[in-house]
């Protein structure tokens, strides 16, 4: 599972969010579930959920691969 970043908000979104949208940046806008909680040492599980919250909110697309 591949999650682009589409757009950043930095006034609504929590650190951690930041930081993995800052990290899809920092990678072309491509960033898997494992690299955002390998990159941030958070878990896989709360990598998804962040990463499905973005997407959520429009600030991310997810695209399966």
């Amino acid at each position: 599972m591949r999650f682009y970043v589409v757009t950043i908000f930095p006034e609504v979104l929590e650190a951690l969010d930041f930081s993995i949208l800052k990290l899809a940046r920092e990678r072309g806008g491509n960033l898997t579930v494992l690299e955002a909680a390998t990159d941030t040492r958070i878990t896989v599980e709360r990598a998804e959920e962040i990463l499905r919250e973005l997407a959520a909110r429009g600030h991310a697309e997810m695209r399966i691969s």
